[in-house]
C-alpha cells in the first residue's frame, strides 16, 4: 500500500522547490522535473525509475492498484516507475515536482 507523507513530517519551512532541492543531496544524484497542469484537466506522469513526487499547489487524485490516492499541496508519495494517470481536482492549477536517482 502506498502510504503519502505530509511535507511538514521532513521540513519545518513551507514546501518549495528550494526544500526539495536541499533535501535529495547531492543534487547531480537526481533529476528534478516540475509540471503545471489546469484545474479540471486530466494528465499522466511517467518515469522510468522509482520517484518521489512532491505537491506543491493544488490538489489531485490517481488510482494505483485499484486504491484511489487524493494528493494535496504540502504531501508527497513515492512511486515505482511506470505511468499513471492523475486527475486535478480543485480550483487551483496543480504544481508538481518530480525526484527521481539519476541511473
Amino acid at each position: 500500500m502506498m502510504m503519502k507523507q505530509k511535507w511538514s513530517d521532513v521540513s519545518d519551512e513551507a514546501i518549495s522547490e528550494e526544500g526539495i532541492y536541499a533535501l535529495h543531496v547531492p543534487e547531480e544524484m537526481y533529476k528534478f522535473e516540475t509540471d503545471t497542469y489546469p484545474a479540471g484537466q486530466a494528465f499522466t506522469v511517467k518515469a522510468g525509475n522509482d520517484f518521489v513526487l512532491y505537491v506543491l499547489n493544488g490538489t489531485c487524485k490517481t488510482t494505483v492498484d485499484g486504491q484511489l490516492l487524493q494528493l494535496e499541496a504540502g504531501e508527497f508519495l513515492f512511486f515505482g516507475k511506470g505511468a499513471y494517470q492523475f486527475k486535478s481536482t480543485g480550483a487551483a492549477d496543480v504544481r508538481l515536482m518530480r525526484v527521481a536517482a539519476r541511473t
